[in-house]
């Protein structure tokens, strides 16, 4: 195929980003070997691109699509231990996943799957695990300890959530702030949160009081706006990013950064329509 025969010529190519529709034929890696691939990124399934990973060492991040399969993940086969950075769907994670990835995404569209029972089902913990990005539902309560025993060294973490499987409930871990601060301690290398939720997080969306509350709440177990020194102050966390609302009136986006024993926010917040063109 002309795409085949493109690929071939492009030898020296460092990244390569591939979405193709799904009669895409199985053969169109055919004796198409990329010395000096470090990232490729593709919607094509799996079993496609198996043979294609499994002669590319070189490769360093991965961004995969669905698998495309209705059994084990063809991928599971292989040793994929040169990656370091991988984004993937909930259901191949366990199969690909290994101990020596510094940087993970898990994507969970998937309202049958509960993050933590997937986290718990890694084949080890992720100890060299610095960064990871993960949907969650709100109903999904103990997500931060199946975190911390999945990749206790972690150090950036970034939670999307999706709405509730039960339509009812609208009981969120992070809204109790002292068991939200007791998951956050079991992170004890955490220094980056980002939360993206439908929730009301404070009362007026953007109110700098009420927002300090909360992340107070969240990094001392205390809601307080006295300034003291925080002993029981999260040891290491010193930025939090939070972008809550569920209509474009009620929606904002803020960040807050740790200086000495003092949360501070980083300028004003970002509301309504100004979201739209911001990639969380």
């Amino acid at each position: 195929s002309a795409l085949r025969n493109t690929l071939r010529l492009t030898q020296g190519v460092t990244d390569l980003t591939l979405f193709l529709p799904n009669n895409t034929p199985p053969d169109i890696f055919l004796l198409v070997h990329l010395h000096n691939l470090r990232l490729f990124k593709t919607n094509l399934s799996h079993r496609t691109i198996a043979q294609f990973l499994g002669r590319h060492k070189s490769l360093t991040h991965l961004v995969l699509g669905a698998c495309g399969r209705v059994d084990e993940c063809p991928l599971a086969a292989l040793d994929l231990r040169h990656i370091t950075s991988l984004e993937c769907d909930a259901s191949c994670v366990g199969a690909i996943a290994h101990g020596n990835l510094t940087h993970l995404t898990i994507d969970n569209r998937s309202p049958a799957r509960y993050m933590s029972s997937i986290l718990r089902d890694l084949a080890a913990p992720a100890s060299s695990l610095y960064s990871l990005t993960i949907d969650f539902f709100a109903d999904d309560t103990d997500i931060l300890q199946s975190i911390a025993l999945a990749s206790p060294m972690l150090k950036k973490l970034k939670l999307i959530e999706h709405p509730s499987r039960r339509r009812a409930s609208t009981r969120r871990a992070f809204n109790d702030h002292l068991s939200w601060h007791r998951g956050l301690r079991k992170l004890a290398f955490l220094e980056e949160l980002s939360l993206r939720t439908s929730a009301p997080l404070v009362r007026r969306s953007g109110e700098l009081a009420a927002e300090r509350r909360l992340i107070m709440g969240w990094a001392t177990g205390i809601r307080t706006d006295r300034k003291k020194a925080l002993r029981q102050g999260h040891p290491r966390l010193y930025h939090v990013r939070i972008w809550y609302g569920a209509t474009v009136q009620s929606r904002a986006l803020t960040k807050w950064f740790r200086d000495g024993q003092t949360w501070l926010r980083l300028g004003p917040p970002v509301t309504g329509a100004h979201l739209e063109d911001i990639d969380f």
